[in-house]
């Protein structure tokens, strides 16, 4: 190798002789091994220049354009080979891959933490734990800053948190999934995972501006006959509203 370090914005030029002539544009100094270039490069003919670009894939294969043993020739893919696994390593492990893997831990252990208190008792409606998770829903939909409403309609109560579209709020893009359950089940599946779904994406969907109406919807009264989602669709339709899209989330802790 006739370099021993290099960075990636220069080049050197060096005759068939294997003598050095110029360097140009090094942000790092470089060590240019004289030694290596007249034992290792059997040059001969003129002394037209060879221009190498200090790029670690394309210094390879100008290398190889020059006449040399293949030992030598060996050892310089192996470097390479060995300088890629380094960089591979080093992209993988890199700070950025680290904070992903951050806010995926901390996304997953908000999402358990929630789903711990929804699941930790029947959400009966009308009882007291129906009421806590009604009101949690209702605050932390607030606090992402959702335009939220507790929407009651006789026997229930639907959460409903709305950001308004920029370009066409009209358009409603509407994400939902029941708080309630049936006696004698605390609904860790059945549907607090559903709830925990719905409360992470509204954090993941806060804070930012799109062209249609994002609506986080958690229905009341689904182990009844589906009450609370009824009455918001019937009442959608007296008024005429669009929702171009339901995406809606049940037991999503089996499925």
């Amino acid at each position: 190798m006739i370099l021993s370090r290099f960075d990636f914005d220069g080049y050197i030029v060096i005759d068939r002789h294997g003598q050095v002539m110029k360097s140009y544009h090094f942000m790092i100094k470089i060590q240019v091994i004289k030694y290596i270039i007249k034992k290792k490069l059997h040059c001969s003919g003129s002394v037209k220049p060879y221009y190498i670009p200090l790029n670690p894939v394309l210094i390879f294969f100008r290398l190889c354009k020059i006449q040399m043993n293949h030992k030598f020739k060996q050892k310089i893919f192996r470097y390479f080979v060995v300088m890629i696994f380094y960089a591979a390593i080093f992209f993988y492990y890199s700070p950025v891959k680290a904070v992903q893997n951050d806010r995926s831990d901390s996304a997953l252990s908000a999402f358990a933490a929630d789903l711990a208190f929804i699941a930790s008792a029947p959400r009966v409606p009308q009882s007291s734990h129906h009421k806590k998770v009604m009101h949690l829903c209702f605050q932390r939909l607030k606090a992402l800053g959702y335009d939220t409403e507790l929407s009651h309609y006789g026997t229930g109560t639907n959460v409903i948190g709305t950001l308004a579209g920029r370009l066409k709020p009209e358009k409603i893009i509407n994400i939902s999934a029941h708080y309630d359950t049936i006696k004698q089940c605390n609904g860790a599946d059945d549907n607090g995972s559903g709830i925990a779904g719905i409360l992470a994406i509204a954090k993941n969907l806060a804070g930012n501006s799109y062209a249609k109406t994002i609506q986080i919807a958690c229905w009341d009264e689904e182990e009844r006959g589906l009450l609370g989602s009824k009455n918001f669709s019937d009442q959608s339709k007296l008024l005429g509203t669009e929702i171009e899209m339901a995406f809606v989330f049940e037991m999503i802790g089996f499925s």
